[in-house]
């Protein structure tokens, strides 16, 4: 007797693209329709107290928040991606990055050392509570920044840490995973993420800068990218020619990528490479000791029989290095005069 519970039929995938245009297309379409829409009785999913304005559709579930319940679980995650509701649908809004405080140094808390304006007296709960609210930028000094995440373009704003021993600007921008374009006067960063997803697909996926920063825009304003606000200026799309790139280096996020890959790829093979472990080599490198060890080539001592020399055969111990194994080394030529060689 067969048991017909533990019996499996092969499906191939047009059979469940069969499935899905007979009984399936209809349903999930549905459901998308429905994901649209506010929650029936239009209050807070998480309080339950307060009518709803935004909705997360990063967070599990995509739920639907008030301002405060926002504010709450977002603090350290400025960069989902928030809809607010107008009424009629839910839009993209810049409400959490424009109202949220972030804090530098201390691991994200308020600095003690930090002077509050008008000299008010905050207790620490009242401080920890000034962070979201929208009247905290009169209250302390904070500056405001563009961020390129792999989410969008932001504009955040930061408050650095106070205390006497406190680490230049830039400095603390890169010990909470914020890249920045220059170290003197400092007004855009890279997040970490950012810079890991572009290395990741311009190995596998092949793609360049332009297309990443492209996608980058559509993600930030799908509709007019032209549009998003850098601070207090509209946002200026590179041309695709280097050499038509005139606008100001203070918008220049497609140019500020590909400097800040460069670094980000040299510093990632250092750091992989022990460098930040021996002080003498992370100031002056020796030759090769950036190259990896590769077991296939012939290594005499590892890999080679004894008495090799004596072979007849000594082609077969030839090693062979082979500078671009797609044979484009005119890439080496750099349109850049003058281009700075991170490793030789």
């Amino acid at each position: 007797m067969i048991d017909l519970h533990y019996t499996l039929i092969a499906q191939t995938q047009n059979d469940y693209l069969r499935e899905y245009v007979q009984t399936l297309r209809i349903v999930m379409l549905v459901i998308l329709m429905w994901m649209e829409a506010p929650v029936a009785d239009g209050m807070c999913t998480l309080c339950h107290q307060k009518p709803l304005l935004y909705r997360c559709r990063t967070c599990h579930g995509w739920p639907q928040l008030c301002a405060e319940c926002l504010d709450s679980t977002h603090s350290f995650n400025p960069f989902h991606d928030v809809q607010m509701w107008t009424g009629d649908h839910f839009a993209r809004t810049t409400a959490l990055t424009d109202r949220l405080l972030l804090f530098l140094g201390h691991y994200g808390s308020i600095c003690p050392s930090l002077s509050w304006r008008g000299g008010c007296t905050l207790s620490f709960q009242e401080k920890q509570d000034a962070m979201f609210r929208k009247d905290a930028s009169g209250l302390i000094d904070h500056k405001t920044l563009c961020v390129v995440d792999s989410a969008g373009v932001f504009n955040v704003n930061f408050v650095f840490c106070a205390c006497g021993k406190a680490l230049p600007e830039w400095q603390q921008l890169l010990n909470m995973g914020y890249f920045p374009c220059t170290t003197e006067k400092v007004s855009s960063v890279f997040t970490f993420r950012a810079l890991e997803k572009f290395g990741l697909e311009m190995i596998y996926t092949k793609a360049t800068a332009m297309s990443f920063m492209s996608v980058i825009y559509r993600r930030t304003n799908s509709i007019l990218p032209q549009d998003i606000k850098v601070r207090d200026n509209y946002l200026r799309i590179p041309p695709i020619k280097a050499e038509s790139l005139h606008y100001d280096s203070e918008q220049n996020r497609y140019q500020e990528l590909i400097r800040l890959s460069r670094m980000w790829t040299d510093l990632t093979l250092r750091k992989h490479s022990g460098y930040a472990h021996d002080a003498l080599l992370a100031i002056a490198s020796p030759p090769g000791s950036l190259a990896l060890f590769c077991p296939a080539c012939p290594q005499p001592g590892i890999n080679l029989p004894e008495k090799w020399e004596e072979d007849e055969e000594g082609w077969k111990y030839i090693r062979c290095i082979n500078m671009d194994g797609n044979f484009k080394a005119d890439h080496l030529v750099m349109s850049t005069p003058n281009d700075v060689y991170l490793s030789d």
